[in-house]
């Protein structure tokens, strides 16, 4: 199963195409730190990136915002944006080259809290950014995170993964690990069984 996972921001977002694999884990396909939105909307609505059908994919998973009090402007315009995301994934999932593999090709809202239990990151999603890349690191070869990103001589499992990529794999881990029992109701929800 292919995963574009997308952590949505006010004008660009952290994009991570993920492929699990059935004898161990799986592989980055494709990561963008900080993906003009417009972009990614354009690459949702053809159900793949840059019109490349190596680049498409059977699940969407998108981070989905929880507020922790009051919210200002920037958090309203990741809102509108995770919105139209899921809009333009339903819709470009109709168009992807991939067809689905054990089920309906599926968009997934998944909360922030969900990624950390999953990745045994205990307390509230504030203010974890750096342990969720130190996970993902662990999973793919490090610590360090040079063993799990190599060098460009070298190159890991994660390399080229950077900025905001690092939490869009979190999210990808995480869907693609639960993807069999989970239902979108469990991401919303926050339960990682």
């Amino acid at each position: 199963m292919r995963i574009l996972a997308i952590d949505p921001g006010t004008t660009a977002s952290g994009v991570c195409l993920y492929e699990t694999s059935t004898t161990g884990r799986g592989s980055v396909r494709l990561a963008i730190g900080k993906a003009p939105n417009g972009d990614v909307l354009r690459w949702l609505r053809a159900g793949c990136a840059g019109g490349d059908p190596e680049a498409s994919w059977d699940h969407v998973a998108i981070e989905r915002f929880v507020s922790h009090g009051t919210i200002g402007g920037d958090s309203v315009l990741t809102i509108l944006w995770t919105g139209r995301f899921q809009e333009a994934a339903r819709a470009g999932l109709c168009h992807c080259f991939l067809q689905p593999t054990g089920g309906k090709k599926r968009v997934t809202l998944v909360k922030r809290l969900a990624v950390l239990h999953h990745l045994g990151i205990k307390g509230n999603a504030k203010g974890k950014d750096g342990l969720v890349i130190d996970r993902c690191c662990d999973m793919f070869g490090g610590p360090p995170r040079r063993a799990a990103q190599g060098l460009s001589k070298s190159p890991g499992p994660l390399y080229g993964v950077a900025g905001h990529a690092w939490q869009a794999l979190g999210i990808a881990l995480t869907v693609a690990a639960y993807a069999g029992p989970m239902r979108d109701a469990d991401a919303d929800s926050g339960a990682a069984r």
